[in-house]
């Protein structure tokens, strides 16, 4: 959804409003369905530790993912400066965040790629699992 905002090079801001909501909505079905994932991957026992690891994993996430857009968009700021020479570090329009939401982009690929390598290996385990039972 990043990508096809920033791929069409234009300042379509209204088109922004409906990819907040797309991620929104993604972002709230997983804050629902991560706690049975933990109750059921590794069962009630630690819950709250494992709630505790699964609570700090997007914090620090957030602050890392920060860092590199603050970074990338300075890269641009240097390159496209504002017309305004009052602020030297300001940047306007689109360019400003591509470089930004690619990597976003990239990184959510990545881990896509990692849940797909991860889900036969879970598999195998929930049938051992079965197998108890």
């Amino acid at each position: 959804a990043r990508v096809f905002i920033f791929t069409t090079g234009k300042d379509h801001f209204v088109r922004l409003y409906g990819v907040t909501i797309i991620i929104g909505v993604a972002y709230g079905i997983m804050w629902i369905s991560v706690p049975t994932i933990i109750s059921e991957y590794w069962s009630t026992k630690n819950f709250a530790q494992n709630w505790g690891w699964v609570i700090v994993a997007p914090a620090a996430a957030t602050y890392a993912f920060n860092l590199v857009a603050g970074y990338l968009y300075d890269q641009q700021a240097i390159l496209h400066p504002s017309p305004h020479d009052d602020e030297p570090n300001d940047c306007v329009g689109v360019t400003c965040f591509r470089n930004a939401y690619f990597f976003a982009a990239g990184m959510a690929c990545l881990g896509g790629l990692i849940s797909f390598f991860i889900i036969p290996k879970t598999q195998s385990w929930w049938q051992g699992i079965r197998s108890f039972t």
